[in-house]
């Protein structure tokens, strides 16, 4: 897409490229979420939030610098 604004003639602004060529015919629809949609992404949310301890653990326990090429 950024390609063909680049290709496309210098007097058009990003804004007008996409309004014109990309989102010409597209209509805008909102979805509202049901209430099984919202359970799911808040149980998502739980089991995250329970993983961030792990994610913490495992990049602490990561070295920062390349042990390569060290003599021990």
């Amino acid at each position: 897409m950024l390609a063909s604004f680049l290709r496309s003639s210098s007097s058009t602004s990003l804004s007008e490229f996409l309004t014109g060529e990309v989102f010409d015919e597209g209509a805008a629809v909102t979805v509202a979420p049901t209430p099984s949609d919202l359970d799911g992404f808040a149980a998502y949310l739980d089991r995250y939030r329970l993983a961030l301890p792990l994610q913490r653990a495992a990049a602490d326990a990561t070295p920062t610098t390349s042990k390569e090429g060290a003599t021990a």
